[in-house]
């Protein structure tokens, strides 16, 4: 029934000619951009607030292009990463119930979707995404990002989706060059802090 709706699904895109092709990876050049830009971001709710547009992103992508897995595990990722945000605001969203409830939906949501053994590296992926996103430490978020681009990187090139494999070849680098930038930036404040303080000295 499944692969049935995607056929027909995918054969009133394709109709479009150009259109369709161009219309998919303009959603995608849209997640690419928000998601290079979620990792520069020091501050928690920054970095889930421009993933969650990203995301809204890459699920439309994944839709257009007849990868039902890939959109689902997306959509989950919003409601997931939605809840998640509110875990320094509110007590009820700090309970580790909804970490486990969010990786038993990725793991639901692969299972009724699932067409080929690929069809694995979204899930591992996810479920790492959701790891990430449920921890405070920036840090530790991004390095499991890390991992999750590494999945989906895999993933987008056994299928032919070199838009998104580009947006996770640029999120690694954005997370490398945030690491970089903010080692550069903390060096030079404790250089500041200690100059002023030998001024006081003296």
């Amino acid at each position: 029934m499944l692969e049935t709706f995607k056929e027909s699904m995918l054969s009133a895109l394709t109709s479009m000619g150009i259109w369709y092709e161009v219309l998919y990876n303009a959603f995608g050049v849209i997640a690419i951009t928000l998601m290079v830009i979620t990792y520069q971001f020091k501050k928690r709710e920054k970095v889930i607030k421009t993933y969650i547009f990203a995301t809204v992103g890459w699920t439309i992508y994944f839709f257009l292009k007849g990868q039902f897995t890939s959109c689902i595990l997306n959509l989950i990722g919003v409601a997931r990463s939605i809840v998640f945000l509110q875990r320094e605001k509110h007590a009820w969203a700090n309970s580790k119930f909804w970490l486990f409830f969010f990786l038993v939906i990725m793991v639901g949501g692969t299972a009724t979707t699932i067409s080929k053994w690929t069809d694995i590296f979204p899930l591992i992926a996810s479920t790492l995404s959701t790891i990430a996103y449920f921890v405070l430490n920036v840090k530790l978020l991004k390095l499991l990002n890390m991992g999750n681009s590494a999945f989906w990187l895999t993933n987008n090139l056994i299928n032919g989706t070199y838009i998104a494999a580009v947006s996770d070849s640029l999120s690694i680098i954005s997370i490398i060059v945030s690491f970089i930038r903010y080692k550069i930036e903390d060096k030079k404040a404790k250089t500041q802090n200690s100059i002023e303080e030998n001024k006081e000295k003296n």
